[in-house]
């Protein structure tokens, strides 16, 4: 066995618990629900907030990799726990899901990840836009739920861009969710290619993000979540901003086409100048700083590095209070984006080619690697 499969297996068997498949449910042509049952003594462990991650550990034939898959219930709302997944051409994982995985197997699974979700304060007549495009919905549609569920007040608006009719991602379920909640939930379609004629065809675009926004915000209580392709969520941010939300009520989640970790890291820097998976903006000079900053629990602080050691250690040497847990690599709660520069770990760990891709990187692995380098904690 190589010493990468060993790695795998080592991880697997320490991060993740085997979950059966209760149900396996197909929601258009190419995406499939997976409803997972929770043994009873892992219940505490699989308690998750809404719009949360789990990654899959999965062996496809000889190749052992990682996934991550939004949940899309919601734990105030669902009494199940759910990932949706969409079909990728030539993508190992969501096409071995699809094909191979039916209900009664198991899977290797991690508990839940993520801070996607920060609710505003109840009771406040929030208004929550959503814009979400494609398996975009998965999130989202978990947060929506939320929302509507806990907090009474509360309003929600979704703008969800498909293909056409047959690709509408939970079409049943949202149309029971809208007669469910009533004139609190607001529910639009966008269709690039539809079916049938409709007054909203064509692909979405900040025209028709300003036209939605137009029609629905009438306060300044507004958060927003945007789910899909960077040039959805692109056009999106930009008409939410000119309509007087702030950045910091804007928030992100993207998906993308995947770019393997050895890739990047080969794509960064020669192999000569740095040794292992690179993160962050490539094109920045490889340098060995003295410096670098940190955004944690709101606060951006300024500490000396080692480039020698890694960045949480600098962080808890400068008497800084970063998250984390098991200092060695083997779970993600000292996970932090990279928002300027570079940083550099000997292999990806347990983060997903997803996470390399979106610079989000482990800090108790991660050692700098140019100048101007900024972690941000609070905002993956």
């Amino acid at each position: 066995m190589s010493e990468s499969a060993e790695r795998f297996l080592e991880l697997r068997d320490k991060l993740t618990i085997p979950l059966k498949v209760a149900e396996k449910i197909q929601e258009t042509p190419d995406a499939y629900s997976f409803r997972f049952d929770i043994p009873a003594d892992q219940k505490g462990k699989f308690q998750y907030r809404a719009g949360q991650f789990v990654t899959l550990f999965l062996s496809v034939g000889d190749k052992h990799i990682r996934r991550s898959y939004s949940l899309c219930t919601s734990p105030s709302h669902d009494s199940h726990f759910q990932i949706t997944v969409k079909q990728v051409e030539g993508g190992l994982g969501s096409n071995y899901l699809a094909n191979q995985i039916n209900s009664g197997d198991s899977i290797y699974v991690t508990p839940p990840q993520g801070t996607f979700f920060q609710q505003l304060e109840r009771g406040q007549d929030a208004q929550y836009f959503f814009f979400a495009a494609g398996s975009g919905i998965t999130p989202v549609f978990s947060i929506m739920k939320e929302t509507l569920t806990t907090d009474p007040s509360a309003k929600a608006f979704l703008l969800f861009a498909n293909r056409d009719e047959d690709h509408i991602i939970y079409k049943d379920l949202l149309a029971e969710i809208q007669q469910k909640f009533g004139d609190r939930l607001t529910l639009e379609h966008q269709l690039s290619q539809p079916k049938q004629p409709s007054d909203n065809a064509g692909r979405c675009d900040e025209t028709r993000v300003k036209k939605f926004l137009e029609a629905h915000k009438t306060s300044d209580n507004v958060q927003a979540y945007l789910c899909g392709p960077d040039g959805f969520m692109d056009c999106s941010a930009s008409a939410l901003k000119q309509f007087g939300v702030s950045e910091d009520r804007i928030r992100t989640e993207s998906f993308v086409t995947v770019i393997p970790a050895e890739a990047a890291a080969t794509e960064s820097a020669p192999a000569e100048e740095l040794d292992g998976v690179v993160i962050g903006d490539l094109s920045a000079p490889t340098t060995k700083p003295s410096k670098i900053k940190a955004i944690i629990n709101g606060q951006s602080v300024e500490v000396d590095v080692d480039p020698e050691i890694s960045i949480l250690e600098s962080l808890i040497n400068a008497g800084q209070n970063p998250p984390y847990s098991c200092m060695d690599g083997a779970c993600m709660a000292c996970m932090a984006k990279v928002t300027s520069g570079k940083v550099v770990q000997d292999d990806h760990g347990i983060l997903t080619d997803e996470n390399v891709e979106a610079a989000e990187t482990l800090t108790c692995q991660a050692r700098p690697a140019s100048d101007n380098i900024v972690i941000d904690y609070d905002n993956l």
